[in-house]
């Protein structure tokens, strides 16, 4: 059992060739304290051993060279193999895009745990428990709200889009930004002409339209925590 008081341990990745990219995304998720709590926690990983959840086993004993050993630094030999043999596009030296691993690698390990909760739900009398909600969903997806508005008319649309990662824009009138400056840019209001132009229900032509983010619905994590991490 892992006791979570104990004093953060500083543990880098050793690079192997042109494996930043690689080293980048573990260091990220093996940061994210809740994910951590909950992969390294006694029972979790009692219930993985049983699962046969490849990729989720080889980054619980990555998390656990990370938090518990005692080295200043580990190579993450054995992820990188299992993601090469799963995805034949990393196993080079080439660099890779680190985003796209991210996504990558967060769906599989939110697969792997759904295999988990049916696990315990077959041994569970309550059997409308949740099976597709995971850790990664709860730390990760979020929700938005779109707008899009009638230059002509007026008339409001509304949607909604989930997402697991957002590409934020970089403003480019400024020396030096924070993540809120870059989300401030994110929320502005577009105005799509020309080509851009979106039909009206309501008009029944294609008219400029207002297309805007308006607000979260959920958000991707603590934005407190980001804010530490960030400034």
């Amino acid at each position: 059992y892992w006791n979570f008081s104990r004093k953060w341990w500083l543990c880098g990745l050793d690079n192997s060739g042109n494996s930043c990219y690689l080293n980048a995304v573990l260091q990220c998720l093996c940061s994210t304290m809740p994910l951590v709590e909950h992969l390294l926690h006694h029972d979790t990983r009692k219930d993985l051993a049983k699962s046969k959840c490849r990729v989720v086993e080889v980054f619980v004993r990555l998390l656990e060279q990370m938090w518990m050993g005692s080295t200043s630094s580990c190579a993450p030999v054995e992820a990188r193999a299992v993601l090469c043999s799963i995805l034949p596009q990393f196993n080079n030296y080439s660099q890779q895009d680190a985003q796209e691993l991210l996504l990558f690698l967060l769906n599989v390990v939110h697969d792997d745990l759904k295999k988990v909760n049916i696990h315990r739900q077959m041994r569970s009398s309550l059997q409308n428990c949740a099976t597709e909600s995971t850790i990664v969903s709860h730390l990760f997806e979020g929700q938005l709200s779109y707008m899009t508005m009638c230059m002509h008319c007026d008339h409001q649309a509304h949607s909604r889009q989930s997402f697991t990662m957002l590409s934020l824009p970089i403003p480019s009138d400024m020396i030096k930004c924070s993540i809120q400056d870059c989300l401030s840019l994110f929320f502005e209001q577009t105005i799509l002409t020309g080509g851009e132009q979106m039909l009206c229900s309501v008009c029944g032509q294609r008219r400029e339209t207002a297309y805007s983010c308006c607000k979260w619905l959920k958000y991707l994590y603590d934005c407190s925590v980001v804010r530490e991490i960030l400034f």
